[in-house]
């Protein structure tokens, strides 16, 4: 008798524990049964009276999943139809509020399939929520790579799309959206979304803390215009002086080396970023330009972009804060005290240069050039800068 009663009263917890917790599963089949009975216009009320059980966070996303999957099964028969587009746009709510990443695989279908624009746009924005990680970028890049084909093949740019993409990937991009951004700047698409595009790498860039790590790498690498253009962007970008300083120190390897008046123009712009911030760390590559700034002054000395480089290379390395600096710079001053001293021969403006790049530097050793010049027949004004320097060093 015990044992029976014992069975029995298992069996009753059982029986009561299986209808107390009905499957979440059986839930979403009876809600899925009345979608398909419902008309196309009761379907959203279907979806709306599900989100208000009490047991709809077991399995209201799937459900919206559901309904979206029917109008995209259905897309073809339904086109235009506004029930179907309301039925659209409350299912994509619903996963995007849910957060149902179960979802994305289907998003993206949907993505393919409707035509129009706005619907496009909610499926990617919601896909932006549900969507994650590395697959999320790899495919928004893939279709922004897409959108820049077909413009640069001759079809006209589809704009509304191109600026949801890209404000996409300024928020959930990855390293590589960096160059995917990038190479869209130098399509001729129009203004606004040029600025958009520039905005969205530089909120990726702040979101990550890598952009001038990226920016670097194009100078070094890329060809001249996108160099030119990615440390001209940088420098517009609110990144650390480090950073910064580093783009600088970038382009002007990069564009040394080469005759051009763009590369002197970028070389000239670069120095001149090391010299304001006075970055200490760039010292072997300024010593680099300088000399190579001398002897192209020296071959052409009347030229108004070698003295240019000239004068920029002497600041640069006043500004280096180093005693091999001055020796360099003392060694200049020896040469221009030999010719004034043997030929009667100077440029003035070029010896002053580097008197006062001396004085800046204050290093005492240099006392004996500095002295020299006070008493060769240099110009007065030379002279003095001569004397004002001596007063400069430290002793």
């Amino acid at each position: 008798m015990k044992t029976a009663y014992a069975f029995a009263v298992l069996f009753l917890i059982l029986a009561v524990s299986g209808f107390a917790q009905e499957p979440a599963d059986s839930i979403l089949s009876s809600y899925q049964r009345h979608f398909i009975r419902a008309g196309l216009g009761e379907k959203a009320n279907v979806l709306s009276d599900a989100a208000t059980d009490d047991r709809a966070g077991d399995f209201i996303g799937p459900l919206y999943e559901f309904a979206l999957r029917f109008a995209l099964d259905n897309a073809v028969l339904f086109r235009n139809d506004g029930d179907m587009e309301n039925l659209v746009y409350i299912s994509l709510e619903g996963i995007r509020a849910r957060n149902y990443a179960s979802a994305a695989e289907t998003l993206w279908q949907a993505f393919r399939v409707f035509p129009d624009n706005g619907t496009k746009i909610e499926i990617l924005n919601t896909l932006a929520v549900v969507d994650s990680g590395a697959s999320l970028a790899e495919r928004l890049n893939r279709l922004l790579r897409e959108q820049n084909g077909f413009f640069d093949a001759g079809l006209a740019p589809n704009y509304p799309i191109l600026r949801a993409l890209v404000s996409i990937l300024g928020r959930s991009g990855d390293e590589s959206s960096y160059e995917t951004l990038f190479e869209a700047l130098f399509l001729p698409y129009n203004g606004d979304l040029l600025l958009d595009i520039e905005n969205a790498i530089a909120s990726l860039g702040a979101l990550r803390g890598d952009l001038g790590a990226f920016l670097a790498r194009i100078i070094l690498s890329a060809s001249f215009p996108e160099k030119e253009a990615a440390f001209r962007f940088g420098m517009r970008q609110d990144i650390s002086t480090e950073e910064k300083a580093g783009l600088a120190e970038a382009a002007l390897e990069a564009a040394g080396g080469h005759s051009g008046e763009a590369e002197r123009e970028l070389r000239l712009r670069a120095a001149g970023i090391i010299r304001e911030l006075r970055w200490t760390r760039a010292f072997p590559l300024v010593v680099k330009y300088f000399y190579a700034a001398e002897q192209t002054y020296q071959s052409d000395p009347r030229d108004d972009g070698s003295r240019a480089e000239m004068f920029e290379a002497i600041q640069c390395l006043a500004a280096m804060e180093s005693a091999d600096a001055a020796v360099l710079l003392g060694l200049r001053l020896n040469l221009a005290n030999s010719r004034m001293e043997f030929a009667g021969d100077c440029d003035a403006d070029l010896t002053v240069a580097v008197i006062d790049a001396l004085g800046a530097l204050r290093y005492k050793a240099s006392y004996d050039s500095l002295n020299y010049a006070v008493f060769l027949p240099y110009p007065e004004h030379v002279k003095n800068s001569a004397r004002e320097a001596l007063k400069r060093l430290d002793w």
